[in-house]
C-alpha cells in the first residue's frame, strides 16, 4: 500500500496536534520542554513510522524486511532525550521524569499516528491526558492539606543570649 498525499498530511497533523496538546500541557505546568520539542518527537517519529510500514513495499526484495526496526531505534533515541530531561536537585528530590514520560509518550502517539490507528491515537492521549490532570489536581490536594496542619514553632536562640539566664535565673524563663 502506497499512502496518498492526503493521508501523509492526515497523519503529519495528527501527529502534530499531539506534540502540540502534550507540549502545551508541560508549559502550561511550568516544565522546560513545552510544545515545540513535543511537536517535533511526534513529527519525526510519525514520518520514521510512515516509512516502516509503508516505505519499503515498492522494493521486491528477495529478502525479509524487519519494519519494526526503525520504530525500535525512535524508541532507543527518545530514551536518550528523556535521560537527558531528569535530574536530581539540591534537595535529592528527582525532577523531569513525568516531563521524559511525556516526551516518549509524544513519540509513541506519533508512530501510531504514522501507522494509521488513530482511534488507538485519541484514545491513548486522552488516557494521558486523564492521568497527568489526575496527578496535578492530587499534588494540589496534597499541597492544600499541607498547608492546613499548624506546625508550632519554637524559636531558637542562634546567638545564644539566654544561655547565661537559664544558668543564673531559669524562673524569669518561664513567664
Amino acid at each position: 500500500m502506497i499512502l496518498s498525499h492526503s493521508q501523509i498530511i492526515i497523519r503529519l497533523l495528527a501527529a502534530t496536534m499531539i506534540g502540540c496538546l502534550l507540549g502545551f500541557e508541560r508549559r502550561h505546568r511550568g516544565k522546560q520542554v513545552g510544545v515545540r520539542t513535543h511537536i517535533l518527537v511526534s513529527v519525526s517519529a510519525c514520518c520514521i513510522a510512515m516509512v516502516a510500514a509503508f516505505g519499503f513495499m515498492e522494493f521486491d526484495a528477495p529478502y525479509n524486511i524487519d519494519h519494526g526496526r526503525p520504530i525500535t531505534g525512535i524508541l532507543t533515541g527518545i530514551g536518550f532525550l528523556g535521560a537527558g530531561i531528569i535530574w536530581k536537585d539540591n534537595q535529592g528530590t528527582i525532577k523531569g521524569i513525568t516531563t521524559a514520560a511525556n516526551i516518549w509518550t509524544s513519540a509513541v502517539l506519533g508512530i501510531i499516528a504514522g501507522m494509521g490507528y488513530f482511534f488507538l491515537m485519541f484514545s491513548a492521549l486522552v488516557i494521558v491526558f486523564i492521568t497527568l490532570e489526575l496527578s496535578y489536581w492530587q499534588e494540589l490536594i496534597l499541597e492544600k492539606k499541607n498547608s492546613h496542619k499548624k506546625q508550632e514553632q519554637i524559636p531558637f536562640d542562634t546567638e545564644m543570649k539566654n544561655c547565661d539566664m537559664v544558668e543564673q535565673e531559669p524562673e524569669k524563663l518561664a513567664d
